[in-house]
């Protein structure tokens, strides 16, 4: 998921049992660790959700259950170039209100969050570098690799199409990441599939909420 998500973290957490990954050594051994995992659920916002597809589409894949949070099996132009303005920027600001306004403007699609919410999306979401300043806690390297993809649109319709396990959608009612249509396309592709709306949020539901919470973690440990 992220760091800003622990608060929703937590709470699907409770009552489940938690599984880690020590990475000492990473990107060693002859081994796939993926394949060699225990049945799992597992839920991803966002850029976490088009990780938890590409799993679940393995043969053979350890994912038991999945949870894509405003992530599909498409991706318009223009979604991609909004997000393309802001990812893999490094903005650095003088102290922690800057860096909140700003957090506030390119999040907005977080929806209604509450004063204490934000407060925690700032905490596990930002570093203060060597001259004091306040940076955004992620890679802005992040975005090299595909910032030229975002010319065209992203079409995984055969990523999900490999998808077995039963899936639960989140969706944004304002998302312009996954469109009512995107989202209806992949519970045709794919029936049994669960959608869940959530109005007034856009991209993404941040699972900060027990409305948010509750589906997610009943779905996980049916």
């Amino acid at each position: 998921m992220c760091r800003s998500a622990r608060t929703g973290s937590q709470r699907l957490a409770a009552g489940c049992r938690r599984l880690s990954a020590g990475c000492l050594h990473p990107g060693h051994g002859g081994t796939d660790c993926a394949t060699e995992c225990q049945a799992s659920g597992l839920a991803g916002v966002s850029l976490g959700g088009l990780m938890g597809m590409m799993l679940a589409a393995q043969p053979k894949s350890p994912i038991r259950r999945l949870v894509v949070d405003d992530i599909g099996g498409y991706v318009g132009v223009e979604a991609l170039q909004r997000i393309a303005a802001y990812v893999g920027q490094d903005p650095v600001f003088a102290d922690r209100a800057g860096l909140e306004a700003y957090m506030r403007e390119v999040n907005v699609g977080y929806g209604p969050l509450t004063a204490a919410q934000w407060a925690h999306v700032i905490e596990h979401g930002h570093r203060i570098d060597e001259n004091g300043q306040w940076r955004q806690h992620y890679d802005p390297k992040l975005a090299e690799p595909f910032r030229e993809g975002f010319s065209e649109p992203v079409a995984l319709w055969p990523l999900w199409d490999l998808i077995t396990c039963p899936v639960m959608i989140l969706r944004g009612g304002l998302s312009d990441i996954l469109t009512a249509e995107t989202a209806a396309e992949m519970v045709s592709r794919k029936p049994g599939t669960i959608l869940v709306e959530f109005e007034g949020i856009g991209h993404a539901p941040m699972l900060m909420e027990p409305e948010q919470v509750n589906p997610v973690r009943d779905f996980l440990q049916d």
